[in-house]
């Protein structure tokens, strides 16, 4: 275990980030939110807040990367993603940065030695933290995995999960539900092809059930996969993704699964020519809502697809986007019942743009919706939302073809409320991404990866206090 690493203070934006801010302040200006009235929701506008921290904790030989990020109820974060060994391929990496700073930085290398990822990562009680993603065995092949950490960065226990078939695995989301079992989704290879699967271990690391579902026609190249999840009271937990659908079309899914794991019910959705979700939240009074996408395979282009399911399973679409070739990535809701969905929408289909759209959380009506038209891809990878009525959102902005920065930026949902954007463009010219954003009180942290002149990628990880 790699303690104490170098804490790099504040950084001054480079001169490619100078541009960032210009072009971002721009667009947020003209594009920002409105009241009914036509009153700009945000009375305080901040085009350019640089991060108050950042450090950069694992740097390996040139591919880590920070995926993602949990924040436990006194505002210490950990980040989980992995890091590139100079002798046997990747390792996992946990790092815990406190309101004091960096603590420690947890490399976890699985038994064969080979290809290791955290993709995910979720508190439980008594400060413990579970990590979850994929981990090589000595054939090759890939099994779930979930490592169960100590406040402190040492490891309890580890658990991995082999389909039927022993093929590859992979690894979706991780939650901990509200009996403080821990429970991973993604993807499990089985006799009909890939199947929709959740794995759950009690706190003492007993495997407690299986789910696996192969949706309404397993054929033999049948495909299912759960993205991510949300848990409720009495150990219930909602699943999403994708499963086949009927005549092998895919087929949003969604399942309800109780606390012993079988199906209290599933929802499929199929739209024109096939659909997936992406991202669920739990809703208050229960159930959930749920974003992604669906297919239009006569005009060739896909619409975004959020919806709400009641705890009973009855569902209610929100109102479709103005806009058509739009992909939901994330969504999030704010306290007061207003709904962020955001991702990509797809112009001339070649250019992607930052997409986002504000709903009514209780009728499904837009809000509004925005995107950002610039002459390089860009996209929206996370949303979160604070406790005073603000969604965050994260993305890459595309300087030029290769150069993106990651732009983080706080819209207000109530009137009176601040709107501030957070550049961030590295040191040097390359592609920086984000992945993950989580919020404490009025703190965003936002984790990915950056390009650095003599170390290749390294995580990165950006904390905003505004």
């Amino acid at each position: 275990m790699i303690r104490s690493r170098t804490v790099r203070p504040g950084a001054t934006l480079s001169r490619p980030a100078a541009a960032v801010v210009l072009s971002v302040m721009t667009i947020l200006l003209l594009a920002a939110p409105v009241a009914a009235a036509g009153e700009p929701l945000g009375v305080i506008v901040d085009p350019d807040v640089g991060p108050s921290n950042l450090w950069i904790p694992a740097s390996g030989t040139g591919g880590d990367v920070a995926n993602d990020v949990a924040v436990d109820s006194a505002g210490t974060a950990y980040v989980c993603g992995q890091q590139q060994s100079a002798t046997h391929g990747f390792d996992g990496t946990l790092v815990k940065i406190s309101a004091s700073g960096l603590a420690w930085t947890s490399i976890w290398d699985g038994h064969a030695h080979a290809d290791d990822f955290f993709y995910a990562v979720a508190g439980g009680s008594h400060n413990v933290v579970y990590t979850a993603g994929t981990t090589t065995k000595a054939d090759g092949t890939r099994d779930m995995v979930v490592v169960k950490w100590s406040s402190g960065g040492d490891v309890l226990w580890s658990r991995r999960y082999s389909g039927p078939v022993a093929g590859n695995d992979g690894t979706g989301d991780v939650v901990v539900d509200s009996r403080g079992n821990v429970v991973v989704c993604g993807a499990s290879l089985g006799g009909p092809g890939l199947a929709f699967t959740a794995v759950s271990w009690t706190p003492d690391g007993e495997r407690r059930w299986v789910y696996r579902s192969y949706g309404e026609d397993a054929g033999d190249t049948s495909y299912g996969r759960a993205e991510a999840m949300a848990a409720a009271g009495s150990g219930v937990v909602y699943v999403v993704g994708t499963a086949e659908g009927r005549a092998g079309i895919g087929a949003a899914h969604v399942v309800k699964l109780s606390s012993r794991g079988t199906s209290l019910w599933t929802r499929s959705y199929e739209g024109g020519d096939g659909a997936a979700f992406e991202d669920t939240v739990a809703r208050r009074g229960g159930g959930v809502y749920v974003c992604g996408w669906t297919f239009d395979g006569v005009e060739g282009v896909s619409d975004g697809l959020v919806a709400r399911y009641s705890a009973s399973g009855g569902r209610l679409l929100f109102d479709w986007p103005a806009s058509r070739d739009v992909t939901f990535r994330a969504l999030a809701v704010a306290p007061g019942g207003t709904l962020c969905a955001a991702g990509k929408r797809t112009v001339g289909g070649t250019d992607d743009f930052r997409y986002r759209v504000l709903y009514n959380a209780a009728t499904g009506a837009v809000i509004s919706g925005v995107a950002w038209p610039r002459t390089h891809d860009e996209e929206i990878v996370d949303v979160a939302a604070d406790d005073f009525g603000g969604v965050y959102l994260v993305g890459t902005d595309a300087v030029t073809a290769a150069h993106t920065a990651i732009v983080t930026w706080r819209e207000p949902t109530i009137t009176g409320g601040s709107m501030w954007t957070g550049p961030y463009g590295g040191d040097v010219v390359g592609l920086h991404r984000p992945e993950a954003i989580a919020t404490w009180k009025s703190t965003a942290w936002v984790v990915g990866s950056v390009v650095r002149a003599g170390s290749g990628r390294d995580q990165v990880v950006l904390k905003y206090l505004y």
